[in-house]
C-alpha cells in the first residue's frame, strides 16, 4: 500500500517461492476504499472516494495509501509462475470498531468467528479493509 505499483515487489517475492512454497500478500483492499470513511460517519469524504472509484484513501497513520485488487494480484503472482489460491478478505467488520471496544473473552470469540467466516465469501470479503492473497509455486516442495 505504500509502493505507488505492486509489480516489481510481487516479481521478486515470486521469485523466492520455492517449488510447493506459498506467497502470501496482505494488502490494502481497493474494492473497500471509501468503506471505513462511511461507517466511520464521514458520508463526504465516503461519498467521494466511492463516486470517484479511488484507489487510495488517508489511513489511520494520516498518510494516503493505495489499494490492491485481488484479481491484479492474483494476475501478478500468475505472470511469474505462481497459481492463484482463493483470496480473503481482512478486519471486515470489526476494525472499524473505536479504540474502546473491550470485548470479554466470549464476544471476542464470537467476533473471530464472524470475522473467518465472512473472510471467504462475497460480497462480505470484498469489504474488508485488507485482502489476503495466496499463491502456490508449482511443484514440490524440499521437505
Amino acid at each position: 500500500m505504500y509502493l505507488e505499483d505492486p509489480g516489481e515487489a510481487v516479481a521478486c517475492l515470486a521469485g523466492l517461492v520455492a517449488p510447493g512454497g506459498l506467497l502470501s500478500i496482505l494488502a490494502k483492499n481497493r474494492r473497500a476504499v471509501g468503506v471505513r470513511e462511511a461507517l466511520a460517519g464521514d458520508s463526504e469524504t465516503a461519498c467521494r472516494l466511492i463516486v470517484s472509484g479511488a484507489d487510495r484513501s488517508v489511513g489511520n497513520l494520516g498518510r494516503e495509501t493505495r489499494g490492491d485488487d485481488p484479481d491484479a494480484l492474483d494476475r501478478l503472482a500468475a505472470e511469474h509462475g505462481l497459481s492463484p489460491q482463493p483470496w480473503q478478505g481482512v478486519r471486515i467488520f470489526h476494525d472499524h470498531f473505536d479504540d474502546t471496544w473491550a470485548p470479554d473473552p466470549a464476544a471476542y470469540a464470537a467476533a473471530l468467528e464472524l470475522e473467518w467466516a465472512a473472510s471467504s465469501q462475497s460480497p462480505y470479503r470484498d469489504l474488508g479493509h485488507l485482502v489476503h492473497t495466496l499463491a502456490r509455486r508449482p511443484g514440490r516442495s524440499r521437505s
